[in-house]
């Protein structure tokens, strides 16, 4: 019967016959000196993992520090891009207002500020502005703040493609700021709704509850704005 005999440098099993029981022999891997004794021999148990405790019985041991605070969340990073990127584009509205929109029958040029819609939209975007800049300080106010001014820029939108042919660099200006309004404030407002208390049918209670207030104002927006363009082309 052969004899089994583990290399304690390397682990390796080796076995001769039991004729060299009590033999001593070296690992054909690592070289280390093995002993074949009579009988079985178990594998030896695994090593045991590296221990933290300090050789030092009066030196206290070391244990790996816990994580501090809880999980990250992106929540605030996402609102604070939201925030920004809408205040942004209130302020490219903001600066539209203040370029040429246009020509008048001398030649000249006009700003959006020598018209009616171009005060109006200099006017709201600054209060707008400063509405999404107050967010920043009480976050409260971000559902409500990114609601209202996602339709006035849906609004705006609308407003500048009812002039934007052979138009000037102004209103461009605040045609983009005006989609950026849309997107950012859209994208927030979906993340961070503005809840309603109201009484809806049990079916569609979440849904509306959470994002009611957002196409609610959205719908009036599109209809304000579909108003104006058939007014301003009459």
């Amino acid at each position: 019967m052969p004899i089994n005999a583990q290399c304690p440098g390397c682990g390796q099993m080796l076995s001769v016959g039991d004729e060299f029981a009590g033999a001593q022999g070296k690992c054909p891997t690592c070289g280390t000196l093995v002993t074949f004794q009579s009988g079985a021999v178990a594998p030896a148990p695994p090593p045991a993992p590296p221990s933290y405790a300090s050789a030092d019985p009066g030196f206290p041991a070391y244990a790996p520090p816990a994580p501090v605070g809880p999980p990250r969340d992106n929540t605030e990073l996402f609102t604070l891009l939201g925030l920004g990127g809408a205040a942004f584009s209130l302020l490219l509205i903001f600066l539209g207002t203040i370029l040429r929109w246009g020509t008048v029958p001398d030649g000249g040029s006009v700003s959006g500020v020598h018209l009616g819609e171009g005060r109006m939209m200099f006017c709201l975007s600054l209060a707008l502005a400063g509405l999404v800049g107050l967010s920043f300080l009480k976050r409260p106010l971000v559902p409500l703040s990114v609601v209202v001014a996602g339709a006035f820029g849906t609004f705006f939108l609308l407003v500048t493609l009812s002039t934007l042919r052979g138009a000037g660099a102004g209103i461009i200006i605040a045609f983009i700021g005006a989609l950026g309004v849309i997107g950012t404030c859209i994208w927030t407002a979906i993340r961070l709704p503005l809840v309603l208390d109201a009484p809806v049918p049990a079916a569609q209670a979440a849904f509306i509850r959470a994002y009611g207030a957002l196409l609610g104002t959205q719908t009036v927006a599109v209809v304000m704005g579909i108003v104006f363009w058939i007014l301003h082309s009459i």
